[in-house]
Order: structure tokens, then C-alpha cells, then sequence
């Protein structure tokens, strides 16, 4: 059985403005957004943080290639609709422009 390890994203200020741009000049349809994130061959979860009462996403890349491959990318926000934002991102683009797990330790959330 696989171990995989966490992988808590955080967020510089000018990425959080990206995402949103990103996410904003594009307007994708949530199925479309879970339709790429399955084509791309991702796990996608959400959940309840009972101790940040707040909701959670885990996306677990099962490419063996994908640089991300083996860890579970996890985030929260107070915001389900930034959740999905975080996601489409990612999918589409984002997975390239945040650094691999071993190169950053951080916050936890943004």
C-alpha cells in the first residue's frame, strides 16, 4: 500500500489575486471544473476542519509523473467558492507555478 504524506498550500498575497483573476476572467461551470480535475487523474475530497470549523480540499495527484505524485495537497478556507477557485487553478495550471512539497514549509491557509 502507498504512504502518502500532507501538503498544506499557502498562498502568497499576488497568487491569491492570480487565482482570483484567473478564475474570474474564465467563469468555468463546476462541472466543468470536476470534469477536469477527473480527466487530469486526480482525487478530489472535500470535508469539515471540525477544529478551524471550516470546510477542507484534498486533491491527491495519481500520475506517477505529476510532481505532486504521493503527497495529498490539502487546503482550507472560510469559503467553499474559494475552495472550487483553488481547484480550478490548480487544474488548470496552477500545479506548475507553486513549489514542490519538499522545497517549502509554511502556513497552513490563505
Amino acid at each position: 500500500m502507498k504512504k502518502y504524506r500532507f501538503h498544506n498550500l499557502d498562498f502568497s498575497v499576488n497568487q491569491q489575486a492570480q487565482i482570483v483573476e484567473y478564475y474570474e476572467t474564465r467563469k468555468p461551470q463546476l462541472l466543468d471544473i470536476l470534469i477536469t480535475t477527473t480527466e487530469s487523474n486526480l482525487k478530489l475530497s472535500f470535508s469539515w476542519d471540525n477544529f478551524h470549523d471550516i470546510p477542507q480540499m484534498a486533491i491527491t495527484p495519481k500520475d506517477d509523473a505529476h510532481p505532486f505524485n504521493g503527497y495529498v495537497v490539502t487546503i482550507r478556507h472560510e469559503d467553499f467558492a474559494a475552495l472550487l477557485k483553488v481547484l480550478f487553478w490548480l487544474v488548470a495550471e496552477g500545479f506548475d507555478q507553486i513549489d514542490p512539497p519538499e522545497s517549502k514549509k509554511g502556513r497552513y491557509d490563505w
